[in-house]
């Protein structure tokens, strides 16, 4: 635990913490489309489906 703790305090020191944090909250975007997707597509609601998992996907498309 202390090496990753001494990893992360490197990393955000050299400026890529910043970034991590960015990617996460992007991913975290994306997933809460695909959410909303997925609850549209249980609805029946095929269009929006079509435009949050659209969305989703430009966000994080891995």
């Amino acid at each position: 635990m202390m090496k990753r703790m001494e990893d992360l305090e490197a990393r955000e020191a050299a400026g890529e913490g910043a970034k991590d944090e960015e990617e996460e909250s992007t991913e975290a975007q994306a997933a809460a489309l695909k959410a909303k997707g997925n609850d549209a597509f249980s609805r029946r609601w095929f269009q929006a489906s079509n435009q949050y998992y659209s969305q989703a996907i430009e966000l994080d498309p891995t």
